[in-house]
């Protein structure tokens, strides 16, 4: 992969990018939009704009450190790297950026921006409520720019193969997560959806860091899809699901990644790649975790984050989660993140932020939306 160094331009944008806030996400993108394309919908729960590629691109405008937001954004130009100190937001600012980018290029594809994707996809589901199509005509298939890694594309619940190879075709490589903004909007508008890959690592924690080359190459790649001389159309077909995801001999962390990327999943499937591991992790020795359980310092492939019950983040390594200490933990079915469980509901499998969420989720169904705001034309502001 040929190695690709930010420009001033693009390191300032991204850097502004970090440095904001969803409210002021919002308001940015509002006035960007209003400046490139012509027919647009701004709500408070997204942006949706109106392209002339039967293709819709799809970031959140929100980060995990919206309370905690840090203000030193740094550039290793040797490494080409980029990291936040205490905390990132590259997950999903990076999505923003690339759209950003192929906009500023000359494409016009359909873009859609959403909040609060990361408290269960609200901004999303507002939008899949409030059209039960998508409200600029029919298209071909959503692509989410939001996904860790170099080379991942992820079809969550739709079980389209040939989109699968379609997508594959750009080279990209089917990986599995657990839920975006897609899987709210795909089902309902009745097309095919893919969440790519766009350079971040280790998502949501301190250490997430951006691989500037992994970004530059999936802009060319998505680049190439919107230059296509056609774009075939794509149904969304369910995913049917058999089996289930016991625990097996390997604990919870064992055997649900062995049952669905099978053994080879500690290998590297990216050799040139330099996020050495399919998850993102590496043998630099400062990816060294100690465990808040046996007070062990650990690989970062051999330990894992949990949600505890007062919010707070703590690490355990697979030994610990796999010993006889009685550690009440457990895989959420819905986010696959670790947790502690609430010793009065031993039996729980989603971690309270997910419930939360759902909660939320299903209060907004019984509500009815707001009225949203159509504005159209580039001499008609949006209301702030």
């Amino acid at each position: 992969m040929q190695k690709q160094i930010l420009t001033e331009k693009d390191y300032k944008l991204i850097e502004r990018l970090m440095l904001m806030k969803q409210n002021q996400v919002r308001h940015f993108l509002a006035e960007f939009v209003a400046d490139y394309y012509t027919d647009y919908i701004i709500h408070s729960q997204y942006i949706v704009a109106k392209g002339d590629i039967p293709v819709g691109l799809v970031a959140h405008m929100d980060t995990v450190w919206e309370a905690d937001l840090k203000h030193e954004v740094f550039y290793d130009m040797r490494k080409n790297v980029m990291l936040n100190l205490d905390g990132g937001g590259y997950d999903d600012k990076v999505g923003i950026f690339l759209i950003m980018k192929l906009v500023e290029a000359g494409f016009r594809p359909h873009i859609i921006f959403t909040t609060d994707e990361e408290s269960g996809c609200i901004g999303a589901l507002a939008l899949a409520n409030a059209y039960e199509e998508y409200p600029f005509g029919k298209l071909s298939y959503l692509i989410q720019l939001d996904r860790r890694n170099g080379n991942d594309c992820v079809f969550y619940d739709c079980d389209n193969e040939d989109f699968e190879q379609y997508i594959q075709s750009f080279g990209f490589k089917t990986a599995y997560g657990s839920f975006t903004d897609i899987c709210e909007l795909c089902p309902v508008w009745g097309m095919a959806g893919v969440n790519l890959s766009v350079g971040y690592i280790n998502e949501h924690t301190s250490s997430e860091k951006l691989y500037v080359d992994q970004m530059y190459h999936t802009l060319k790649r998505v680049s190439t899809i919107l230059s296509e001389p056609e774009f075939p159309a794509f149904e969304y077909i369910p995913m049917v699901y058999s089996g289930y995801y016991g625990y097996g001999y390997g604990g919870p962390y064992e055997s649900y990644y062995a049952w669905q990327y099978g053994d080879d999943y500690y290998y590297d499937y990216e050799k040139d790649d330099p996020v050495q591991e399919y998850w993102g992790y590496s043998d630099d020795p400062d990816h060294i975790y100690t465990c808040d359980y046996c007070k062990q310092g650990k690989p970062e492939r051999e330990i894992f984050p949990v949600l505890m019950l007062d919010g707070t983040m703590k690490y355990c390594c697979c030994d610990c989660a796999n010993s006889d200490k009685g550690l009440l933990l457990n895989w959420c079915d819905r986010c696959f993140r670790t947790f502690q469980v609430d010793p009065k509901y031993p039996n729980s499998t989603l971690c309270h932020e997910c419930e939360n969420a759902l909660k939320v989720k299903t209060f907004i169904k019984k509500e009815k939306m707001p009225e949203v705001e159509e504005t159209h034309g580039r001499n008609k502001r949006y209301k702030k």
